[in-house]
């Protein structure tokens, strides 16, 4: 990816657009770093309700259960 980040460096008016299509079936703070470094102004979307909670950081809470 440095080759890729380079190549925009020296060539930022090219015309062609520039469009990365990731696919992962888990989240990961691989694919963070890789999306916040190189898909600026990106659409995510992550189907599994899991994956969304922890790629949004979303923390679980337990509440006890009073019988």
């Amino acid at each position: 990816m440095k080759e890729y980040g380079l190549v925009i460096q020296r060539y930022p008016d090219r015309a062609a657009p520039r469009q990365i299509v990731l696919f992962s079936s888990t989240w990961s703070k691989n694919i963070k770093c890789f999306k916040d470094a190189y898909l600026t102004a990106c659409k995510t979307i992550i189907t599994n309700k899991m994956e969304a909670a922890i790629a949004a950081g979303v923390h679980q809470v337990l509440i006890p259960c009073h019988e």
